[in-house]
């Protein structure tokens, strides 16, 4: 009975994190950089709007544009920021990508990210 209890909240939460609008919202992301040494981690204000698996938004004041996509409790999403701005993508720079996982809740967010060939972790949590 227990074991299906569980199999049940666990069916539950995961559907609800990959339902449409699911990490709709303002988050705030926290991210460091393994190499902090050289180059130190930071915050950023985002704004994601989920529609099914697409993912959409902005950071940063809605100045660095980003997407990708929601699998389940699986979100990825690409930042493509504007020449001269944060994350300046000029001279063949990739952009930034945020690959992570949802908590049950649809609170918290928590993952890696590349970004110009250095490797980090990021949290990320629901803005009031």
């Amino acid at each position: 009975m227990w074991k299906m209890t569980i199999a049940l909240v666990s069916m539950v939460a995961f559907t609800n994190v990959g339902a449409t609008g699911g990490v709709t919202g303002k988050w705030t992301v926290a991210f460091t950089f393994d190499d902090s040494t050289n180059i130190p981690g930071g915050t950023l204000d985002c704004t994601l709007a989920q529609e099914g698996e697409r993912l959409t938004g902005a950071c940063s004041g809605n100045t660095v544009p980003i997407a990708g996509e929601v699998q389940g409790q699986n979100v990825m999403w690409r930042m493509r920021p504007p020449v001269g701005g944060l994350w300046d993508t000029s001279e063949g720079n990739p952009g930034a990508k945020f690959t992570g996982t949802v908590d049950d809740a649809g609170a918290t967010l928590r993952g890696r990210f590349t970004f110009d060939g250095n490797r980090g972790s990021f949290a990320a949590s629901r803005a009031n």
